[in-house]
């Protein structure tokens, strides 16, 4: 447990009054969920004393559901959600949307790959973006896991003109009120994309924000299969007749 005491006075006004709900999808993490979620209570608390911290367990097998039970009964700040069987990133993004109940809403993976002590000048960022997402400065994966990032993110661009640095980067800041508003229905890292398409259709408001990167130190990246790469640019396709294949065309503002 973080022992500061956090009376909210160097909070950001907008953040102290209508809160942040921080998402932590985890599937077999249990090397790393601890630590995740005190990286991410530590950074939440330099933004504002209103939050929470939603923990969704993918069905994870490993010990992950036994630690973040633990958290949950030390912080009552902290609530997990639990799937009884591995659903997928989208799934799990989806069902801590659907629980979020703070005016902002942050996700990030459970890996501990993100520097949070960058959280406060990205909250700033979005007082006034209804989306402000993270892209990695530079992305400390596998040299094949690059290249298939940068594919994805250059069909993005071309097929429904979404540009951005780096589309599925888990480090994204939303308004809660227009997640809810959005129909999602990608189970998979698509989700990220899915979102920032339909809010760039809607005229929504998204900036880029450069954020650090580093390698993964414990665990196995569930993202990281040959089989998950190579079904990635297919379902883009799949979503064609509910984005209709244009996108908005715009590019995003940078703070």
């Amino acid at each position: 447990m973080n022992d500061r005491d956090n009376d909210g006075a160097d909070a950001i006004p907008d953040f102290e009054r209508e809160g942040l709900t921080a998402i932590l999808p985890a599937y077999n993490e249990e090397a790393n969920i601890f630590r995740a979620v005190e990286l991410v209570r530590s950074a939440l608390e330099t933004v504002t004393s209103n939050y929470e911290i939603i923990v969704v367990d993918d069905g994870s097998v490993d010990k992950t559901r036994a630690i973040a039970g633990s958290l949950e009964k030390e912080d009552p700040r902290v609530r997990v959600i639990h799937h009884e069987r591995n659903r997928g990133y989208g799934a799990a993004l989806r069902s801590g949307f659907a629980a979020a109940s703070k005016g902002f809403c942050f996700h990030t993976d459970s890996d501990c790959q993100f520097d949070l002590s960058e959280m406060r000048e990205m909250a700033l960022a979005a007082v006034d973006a209804d989306v402000v997402a993270g892209y990695r400065i530079h992305r400390r994966d596998l040299p094949h896991r690059r290249l298939s990032a940068a594919a994805y993110n250059q069909l993005l661009r071309r097929v429904f003109g979404l540009r951005l640095r780096d589309a599925d980067c888990a480090y994204k800041i939303y308004r809660t009120a227009l997640v809810k508003d959005i129909k999602l229905s990608s189970d998979s890292i698509l989700i990220s994309a899915e979102m920032l398409i339909k809010i760039s259709n809607a005229g929504g408001r998204i900036k880029e924000f450069g954020v650090n990167h580093h390698p993964r130190e414990k665990g196995k990246q569930a993202g990281n299969s040959l089989r998950t790469l190579a079904h990635a640019p297919k379902e883009p396709i799949r979503l064609w007749p509910e984005l209709d294949g244009r996108g908005s065309g715009r590019r995003a503002s940078r703070p």
